[in-house]
């Protein structure tokens, strides 16, 4: 029914992707140290059409049996979004309609409607290895198993060497979009909504933080707006949902909102004066939480990519 083949983790996800004979494989290997993530990545080729391909994988254990936990293994399908193709979504079930905060989404079973003859599906395998995990090799199996068609077992080896990395103790940044959905604020997508109602809910995005730091990084940058920028309950909120997530270092972002473009044309010296003076407050209160919170470093985040004098003139002022 299909045939494995090995593809660089970089490689664009397509489904007209034919496998490169040299590629073909009936295994997959990767290492990784303690308190590391590493993934491999693998692509299905349909010699037929496959209908209702359901993906499982079953414990790794070494020769001593010894296991990685099941919540450390993960199998994701590479999936294209966007109209131009912009990311790969880690997806899941592809029957799930992906749009909003979608609650339990890494829980669904691995699924695909189809795969016709002749195309190909990518397959992401991502490995966590503890700090406590013993050395050694593991093995399990990934199995492709579409409906009214024979199952497709890949071998799967991982090597866990006999070391821990070590965290840096330098920033490691991430750059976040997520907003918090407020039921009381403008419609999401609409036009009145801008930047300031967004998806997440306080528990998404406290799940998204935890695997923000799971992941090595341990400085973010985060966006605060919700009826204006910088509104001082808004940010402490946020503030505190990434200090519980054990954050220590942030930027804030939303002052480009306050400080805009047209306040620098003529004549809008008094309103420009009045802006400045509302962020000054609402950074004060912000900078002041985040003392609170026990925050090591909190910087704000001004105009994104600066063309302009106006977008200088902005920053100088920010």
């Amino acid at each position: 029914g299909c045939i494995f083949s090995s593809v660089p983790l970089l490689d664009p996800v397509s489904a007209e992707n034919l496998p490169i004979p040299e590629n073909i494989t009936s295994k997959i290997s990767l290492r990784a140290a303690g308190d590391e993530i590493a993934f491999v990545r693998f692509r299905i080729f349909a010699g037929q059409d496959l209908r209702n391909v359901k993906i499982t994988w079953n414990s790794f254990r070494d020769a001593q049996g010894n296991k990685i936990p099941e919540a450390d293994i993960d199998v994701r399908i590479l999936h294209p979004w966007g109209k131009n193709h912009q990311a790969d979504i880690l997806a899941t079930d592809l029957r799930i309609p992906f749009a909003g905060y979608l609650k339990n989404y890494a829980d669904a079973e691995r699924f695909i409607p189809e795969i016709p003859s002749n195309t190909s599906r990518d397959i992401l395998a991502c490995v966590r290895i503890s700090p406590q995990q013993k050395p050694g090799v593991y093995t399990g199996k990934i199995i492709i198993a579409p409906e009214k068609a024979s199952a497709s077992e890949l071998e799967a080896a991982v090597e866990v060497l006999p070391f821990r990395l070590s965290r840096t103790g330098k920033d490691v940044g991430f750059f976040s979009h997520m907003v918090l959905f407020n039921p009381n604020g403008p419609a999401i997508g609409s036009r009145g909504a801008m930047f300031y109602n967004g998806r997440e809910t306080e528990k998404s995005f406290a799940e998204a933080v935890r695997l923000i730091t799971d992941h090595g990084f341990n400085f973010l940058v985060q966006p605060v707006y919700a009826n204006g920028p910088f509104a001082p309950e808004y940010t402490r909120k946020i503030l505190k949902l990434c200090k519980d997530g054990g954050l220590k270092r942030i930027a804030l972002g939303g002052s480009e909102h306050i400080i805009i473009a047209n306040l620098f044309a003529s004549g809008q010296e008094n309103i420009l004066k009045q802006q400045r003076e509302l962020l000054t407050n609402r950074l004060d209160a912000a900078v002041d939480a985040a003392r609170e919170y026990g925050f090591e470093k909190c910087y704000i985040y001004g105009s994104d990519e600066p063309h302009t004098m106006v977008d200088i003139q902005r920053n100088d002022t920010i």
